[in-house]
């Protein structure tokens, strides 16, 4: 016989006493032996080293230090654009850089104006700053798009190094909720502005963007000291890496930093819709937009999706130029989570306190354009539903009320 199947000789171990049964264990008794211990707080402990270092870094430095279960989520500000807030949770992230990269006429300031109109609806008494780099600012199709010009401060810059210094005093500005730069790629150094064009500045933008990246960081760590938290939207464009033969060729401008500060990237494409006015004329009808989160840093959600703007009006939907055609996507989902049921002629939508009905599914979309309130509980209906299943916490929760 080998070793392994040997069998254990037994002889030697004394009967047992008692036999220990866990039905004669009383719950409460135990309960009463052993009281729940309160969790180890080295700030109650006076002979706490870390909390003597604790208190030095906070007189020395201020309100830099918190405790891991004081940090939240941070806010989140629309899109304007439903399933993209969808997968962002609520928006793009208050107080963090976004960073927002498209080919020529792909939506970038498109998504831009949706998402400065957006924070001036959620932050009135503020101020949303634009340096527009290109110059290409165009004031009728912002407002269009929602903008209000009253609320909006534009500034325009002649080189890359004004545009950094003059984006570090704009976050610094309590009044400040978004500042956006349009765009990265067009920023060019003080150096190459004022050579000649056959001289070679090989990393002067490389260098310029990191010095933003580090100036960017230190100010909104700086402003939410103080209980600031500015959010930073940047726009940049793709260029054709030449020496890259297989894969993707497309690069940004200027290096890694704004990748590396940044906690969304949104890669944004566009397909134009072509049909005739009514004088017979071939004009833009709408566009669908695509996006692709290739970076984000606060939390899981859907990366890829689509988008329907109006370049037209159409009564039929409720719909003008410059609106996001949400409806038919808020109507998906609200099958998805239990707020719409039925079909045919008998379609109800059924949340909270709203109990409609609908003959078709287009009479539903139409009415959820044209009733602002009926869209907008709607809109943070579904971004609630979405928060609890993806187990959000039940303070982020509570802000889709």
């Amino acid at each position: 016989m080998s070793r392994r199947s040997r069998p254990r000789d037994t002889s030697d171990i004394p009967e047992p006493e008692e036999v220990f049964d866990e039905a004669d264990i009383d719950e409460e008794e135990l309960d009463d032996e052993l009281p729940e211990e309160d969790a180890y707080d080295f700030m109650e402990d006076p002979e706490s080293e870390l909390r003597n270092t604790v208190e030095a870094i906070q007189k020395q430095y201020g309100a830099v230090v918190a405790a891991g279960n004081s940090v939240k989520q941070p806010l989140r500000i629309s899109t304007g654009v439903f399933l993209l807030d969808l997968a962002l949770m609520g928006g793009i992230p208050e107080g963090r850089v976004t960073h927002l990269v498209g080919e020529g006429s792909a939506g970038k300031s498109m998504l831009m104006a949706k998402i400065m109109a957006c924070a001036q609806m959620e932050y009135p008494d503020q101020q949303v700053a634009l340096i527009d780099v290109e110059n290409t600012f165009d004031p009728v199709w912002a407002e269009k798009l929602g903008v209000n010009l009253d609320q909006l401060v534009i500034f325009t810059v002649e080189t890359g190094e004004m545009a950094v210094d003059v984006a570090d005093a704009v976050l610094s500005s309590r009044e400040t909720s978004l500042m956006a730069i349009d765009s990265l790629a067009e920023m060019i150094p003080y150096k190459e502005a004022k050579a000649s064009a056959e001289d070679q500045h090989m990393g002067l933008q490389a260098r310029m963007f990191n010095e933003l990246a580090r100036k960017i960081t230190n100010t909104t760590n700086h402003e939410k000291v103080r209980g600031h938290y500015p959010t930073c939207l940047l726009l940049n464009q793709y260029r054709t890496d030449i020496g890259k033969m297989f894969g993707d060729n497309r690069t940004i401008p200027g290096g890694r930093a704004i990748r590396h500060i940044s906690s969304l990237m949104l890669d944004i494409k566009n397909k134009e819709t072509i049909g005739k006015d009514s004088n017979d004329v071939e004009v833009v009808i709408e566009n669908e937009h695509t996006f692709n989160i290739t970076k984000w840093k606060v939390n899981n959600g859907p990366r890829t999706g689509s988008f329907q703007l109006m370049r037209t009006d159409d009564s039929s939907v409720g719909l003008e130029e410059g609106d996001v055609d949400n409806a038919a996507t808020m109507v998906t989902y609200a099958k998805k989570f239990g707020f719409w049921s039925g079909a045919g002629k008998n379609q109800k939508l059924e949340f909270d306190d709203y109990s409609i009905k609908f003959n078709t599914q287009a009479e539903g979309k139409l009415a959820i354009n044209e009733d602002v309130d009926l869209y907008y509980s709607l809109y943070n209906a579904l971004l609630r539903e979405q928060a609890i299943a993806r187990r959000m916490p039940a303070d982020f929760i509570a802000r889709f009320v």
